[in-house]
């Protein structure tokens, strides 16, 4: 096998891995649930870690865990695809060398698949950026900026032509990359050169990158990198002391992160310009590594899961947080009442299958076609109205998750009675006037807190409990006087 530079793989990946989108859909994933294997041998003791799936819901990749007696821990970048687990090609490397690799992302066909790889370095080893193309793995022999090494690709463009991660400059400061065309190209920090950052996850077609930077306080802050250029998501709320993207929909206008206050964490949605505290989620916390993947998105952004001290959740806008269990019930699935789910830790781009750490088991879980919204509402907001019927006829006649309203796999007529049955949703559900119910959604619970906190001593509407123009303390009074209603 030829050792190429990784910019070279992805240069010659970026037009095939189009052709394998285009011309080989694969159908959606069947209602239910898999166990992934974990399998055990005499005298081997293994473990699978799942870490993320492919777009098309098939496809899981992560890390086989080994240990024998005579040999110690090793590590295997491993895939799992529609029931049988195998190894990735390990890249070339010194015998004398451990085995030690993980796959951490995955385009949307399962074609490319990306993460980490021992490579051996003068007098010691290195952990390398590893993409491995069809099961073949590339390293990165080298970027063209001296003492930079990538050591972490952490997201794939939907047809693999793109990766993006983690450098280290002189094996202490990150750097956060992207690879396109087979040029390495280090994306900027929020204060330039002698700042610190990191991407976490990409926009299908390459163009959006996100991640964290250092400020200018010498804070985290989670960040868009569009084009060249970087960009913060507007102002953290003013309790936060620390924020983190990890994940973006298909066009990056949704991003998902952790907020953090001290050592805790909150889970965010952000889009047009404004960080959405999720509700019904207790903070997470202690958080070690706050980076860390812990919160997915779909492709339209309508969908988001993760976990939280120990909970695996499934958050829509129709239907706001739910225990991911609670979702896989209503939508007609129905999980083992031994299996405890922990943790959500990727999505399809439909929506409907979640790939899940489990206590004793990992399981892929498909959910029916009424789990996500209102039927119809294929936007994902809780409406139906013209934004879905536009979605529906610009996508007629095509096989894609965007405008298909039944879950079939294909947008056609059936997708339009939906649409058309069920337009004007909500008709008379009009939530009912709850004093300190700032957001209007009937409740007064932790968005309208943090409406309120987010607006505290301004001239507003929002956030405005008692209707007189400022947001202050008779404001917060009210609410908490009604806190969950």
């Amino acid at each position: 096998m030829n050792r190429w530079s990784l910019g070279a793989a992805i240069a010659a990946v970026s037009t095939v891995g189009e052709v394998s989108c285009a011309n080989n859909p694969a159908a959606p994933p069947e209602a239910g649930w898999i166990e992934l294997e974990r399998p055990v041998a005499e005298g081997l003791q293994r473990s699978f870690y799942p870490a993320a799936l492919s777009g098309d819901g098939h496809t899981v990749v992560g890390r086989e865990w080994n240990f024998r007696p005579e040999e110690g821990a090793v590590s295997h970048a491993a895939v799992w695809h529609r029931g049988t687990l195998s190894w990735l090609a390990e890249p070339n490397r010194p015998p004398h060398v451990p085995p030690h690799a993980l796959a951490y992302a995955i385009n949307r066909d399962g074609s490319v698949i990306a993460g980490l790889a021992s490579l051996a370095a003068p007098g010691r080893i290195l952990n390398g950026a590893c993409v491995w193309y069809d099961g073949l793995p590339f390293h990165t022999p080298g970027t063209g900026y001296p003492n930079v090494q990538p050591v972490l690709i952490s997201g794939i463009s939907a047809n693999g032509s793109v990766v993006v991660g983690r450098a280290l400059v002189h094996e202490i400061y990150s750097m956060a990359f992207r690879i396109s065309g087979g040029v390495f190209v280090p994306l900027e920090p929020l204060t330039g050169a002698a700042g610190q950052a990191t991407a976490t996850g990409i926009s299908a077609d390459g163009q959006v990158v996100v991640g964290f930077s250092t400020n200018e306080h010498g804070i985290d802050e989670a960040v868009r990198w569009v084009g060249d250029q970087v960009e913060t998501l507007g102002p953290m709320p003013s309790w936060a002391t620390a924020s983190y993207a990890t994940d973006t929909n298909q066009d990056g206008t949704v991003v998902v992160g952790r907020i953090m206050i001290g050592s805790m964490a909150l889970h965010f949605r952000w889009c047009d310009g404004e960080y959405e505290i999720l509700e019904g989620l207790d903070p997470i916390g202690p958080v070690d590594v706050p980076f860390a993947r812990s919160i997915a998105v779909n492709a339209d952004g309508s969908v988001i899961v993760g976990g939280y001290n120990d909970r695996a959740f499934y958050w829509t806008r129709a239907k706001g947080t739910r225990p991911l269990r609670t979702a896989a019930i209503e939508s007609g699935i129905t999980i083992p009442c031994c299996t405890r789910l922990l943790n959500a830790l990727d999505v399809s781009d439909d929506g409907k299958t979640v790939l899940v750490r489990g206590r004793g088991r990992d399981l892929v879980i498909t959910l029916g076609s009424n789990a996500s919204a209102v039927p119809g509402d294929v936007t994902g907001n809780g409406e139906v109205n013209l934004a879905d019927l536009n979605l529906v006829l610009a996508n007629f006649g095509q096989t894609t998750p965007n405008g298909d309203a039944n879950g079939d796999g294909v947008v056609n007529l059936a997708d339009l009675n939906l649409v058309l049955a069920n337009f004007g949703y909500p008709h008379e559900n009009t939530p009912p006037n709850v004093p300190g119910d700032v957001t209007g959604d009937g409740q007064v619970n932790l968005a309208d807190l943090n409406l309120i906190l987010a607006n505290f001593g301004q001239t507003t509407p929002n956030g405005d409990a008692n209707g007189d123009g400022v947001v202050n303390l008779a404001d917060l009074n009210i609410l908490l006087a009604n806190f969950g209603s």
